[in-house]
């Protein structure tokens, strides 16, 4: 499968949410996967970096690419059994070209304005994409949400306003943890440690994108 983590705005935690998926599949699936790294800030490829000088295993390879990425992709593909791809968050050449091959995009969202205003340009993005690749799916998320009590019903009606979105599959939210901070430190991804939350967490993401 190649799976896309793109969005129009940047600071909604795609590399975050782009290496775990990797580090769930690569220990509970099949270690058959390859990161495709084509964001120029680099933060899948410190965190391959990071695994490999602790000696996590599943090992997970990486490459790196920017520009149009869809050879790339298309040989990836032919290579491996899952190709996870991370790119920078505006409208860049490598989220266009990307989103024409990918089998699917997961599309994070902080709870703010300026994040939900881009809907409308993913969309049409989205729209243009499956003119060439009519297979390719969308899955949204909020991701980074606040965990405090006196955000609760801010995170809830931003998560209601994404539900009525037509077009999207949305997944469950993703929270504001430092167990996501530390495995982009160490390496390793929330399967491996100990925060029981954030594994249900992104055991719920991956069921959607597998399901």
């Amino acid at each position: 499968m190649i799976i896309l983590f793109g969005q129009q705005k940047g600071g909604c935690g795609k590399s975050t949410l782009a290496v775990n998926i990797a580090a769930g599949i690569a220990k509970i699936e099949t270690n058959d996967i390859v990161i495709l790294d084509a964001d120029r800030q680099e933060t899948a490829a410190g965190w391959t970096e990071e695994r490999e000088e602790a000696e996590i295993t599943p090992r997970i390879p990486l490459v790196q690419k920017y520009g149009n990425i869809r050879n790339t992709i298309y040989d990836l593909a032919k290579k491996y059994e899952h190709v996870i791809i991370d790119v920078a968050g505006r409208n860049s050449d490598e989220m266009i070209s990307a989103m024409t091959i990918a089998d699917v995009i997961v599309m994070p969202f902080k709870t703010s304005p300026a994040d939900f205003g881009t809907i409308p340009k993913m969309q049409e993005l989205i729209d243009s994409a499956r003119m060439l690749n009519p297979k390719l799916r969308s899955v949204a998320l909020l991701n980074m949400c606040a965990t405090s009590v006196t955000n609760r019903n801010e995170v809830a009606d931003f998560k209601a306003a994404l539900d009525s979105i037509e077009g999207f599959e949305v997944a469950p939210n993703v929270y504001d943890r430092k167990a996501y901070r530390d495995c982009l430190i160490d390496g390793e991804g929330v399967i491996d440690m100990n925060n029981k939350l954030a594994k249900q967490e992104i055991a719920s993401l991956y069921g959607v994108i597998f399901k």
